[in-house]
């Protein structure tokens, strides 16, 4: 599996191909398409994957707090009770996991 900025190349069997380009709609609550690409393609596509992707942002901050909403605050360049918000309806996630704006981040 191969996350480039945009999709996913994910590398699987015949049966587990059609499975997916004929069966796979969502991913979680996310709509997908799914297209099979030959071998030989694989190496362009990863090529203008990492071409066209941005270089990191990286965001210096310091926070008194390490609460989840100080962070996403600093991060996001929103107000605390905005990333609370954020954070409440799943917006914001850590980890791939929804937490209480009040828990803490561990270092």
């Amino acid at each position: 599996l191969i996350l480039p900025q945009k999709g996913a190349l994910v590398f699987a069997t015949p049966v587990v191909t059609d499975y997916l380009t004929q069966g796979l709609a969502k991913v979680g609550h996310v709509p997908v398409s799914v297209r099979e690409v030959a071998w030989e393609k694989v190496d362009d596509i990863v090529k203008q994957a990492h071409d066209a992707a941005p270089p990191p942002r990286v965001v210096k901050a310091v926070e008194a707090s390490l609460r989840n909403d100080a962070i996403a605050s600093a991060a996001f360049g929103v107000s605390r009770s905005k990333a609370a918000e954020m954070i409440k309806r799943g917006t914001i996630l850590l980890n791939w996991r929804s937490r209480p704006a009040h828990e803490e981040i561990s270092e």
